[in-house]
């Protein structure tokens, strides 16, 4: 996914891994998926978001989908992304 981040099925790809893992019967650390999640946060979210304000419909899904995965892992997506 930092290779890669505009690419919306790596992220619908991620949630589902990351639904698969609540399902397990003992605690998985995030903490690497987390880092990455942050990094591609902090350089493709902002393309991402005004690709999306644009009417870019690609990239309106990918934010409902990267919403989902922020949430998953307990990553607070803050409103201005620098």
């Amino acid at each position: 996914m930092r290779k890669k981040p505009a690419e919306g099925r790596l992220v619908q790809r991620l949630e589902e891994a990351l639904r698969a893992i609540q399902r397990l019967p003992f605690s998985v650390d995030l903490w690497d998926a987390q880092n990455s999640f942050w990094d591609v946060l902090h350089d493709g979210y902002r393309a991402q978001r005004t690709q999306a304000k644009r009417g870019d419909t690609q990239a309106q899904a990918w934010l409902a989908d990267f919403s989902t995965v922020a949430d998953l892992l307990s990553v607070r997506v803050p409103e201005a992304v620098p």
